[in-house]
């Protein structure tokens, strides 16, 4: 009889450990995904832009980062810059090592500081993507500039995600 009762109660806590309501289940509905930092810096090179109406250019950047989640990855800003306005609206991709796909959508603003160079910043919402960044969520903030005359840019990224 001890014995049943024992294998009875052993099978109890092996079940109660494997039950979808476990807070560590990523299966289970009551499983959230915990936001972590997000940061890191990138080097892109900029494409010649086309001009979309007087004092807005559609300009693609392309390049190098280095971002935690991400490590060594390229990154794709497809954007819309409003040089009259100082605003601008861009679609991000990053590319980590293994093919993961992380994007971003977002804006911020930019202005001349000098000329030919621009000071720009903002805010993007990460939104999915593909691998273990199907399901991404977050925002971070962005600031960097670009040197039209040398056609380089860079820039520095923070914020939270979550995947």
């Amino acid at each position: 009889m001890q014995r049943r009762t024992l294998r009875t109660m052993l099978l109890a806590f092996a079940l109660a450990g494997c039950s979808a309501d476990s807070a560590t289940n990523p299966l289970s509905p009551s499983f959230q995904m915990q936001p972590t930092p997000f940061q890191g810096h990138c080097e892109l090179a900029i494409q010649p832009a086309t001009p979309v109406s007087p004092g807005v250019v559609h300009q693609l950047d392309l390049g190098d980062c280095i971002l935690s989640h991400l490590g060594k990855s390229t990154m794709i800003s497809d954007k819309i810059i409003n040089f009259a306005a100082g605003t601008q609206v861009t679609q991000i991709t990053y590319t980590a090592a293994n093919g993961d796909i992380l994007y971003a959508n977002g804006g911020g603003t930019n202005q001349m500081v000098a000329p030919g160079v621009v000071a720009f910043q903002g805010t993007v919402t990460f939104e999915g993507g593909t691998g273990r960044f199907a399901d991404a969520t977050g925002t971070a903030t962005f600031s960097g500039s670009a040197h039209f005359a040398t056609g380089r840019s860079q820039l520095t990224t923070s914020g939270t995600i979550a995947y």
